[in-house]
């Protein structure tokens, strides 16, 4: 999740200001998260995907 960007060095309290009113209640269940490698060459964001790394109590298939 991303609630900002900045391609340069600035202050954080403009954006701090404009997510205080915001409330926000998620929850979210995932089984791997993914490491990335990521540069900017050739005037462009690029990134490779890394191995999946396994997170929380890894559950086998039930069969039928």
């Amino acid at each position: 999740m991303s609630v900002a960007y900045a391609n340069q060095d600035g202050p954080a309290e403009p954006i701090a200001e404009e997510l205080m009113p915001v409330t926000a209640n998620a929850v979210i269940t995932f089984g791997q998260a993914y490491m990335l490698e990521f540069h900017r060459d050739n005037h462009m964001y690029e990134w490779t995907q890394a191995t999946p790394i396994p997170i929380g109590e890894q559950k086998q298939p039930q069969r039928v």
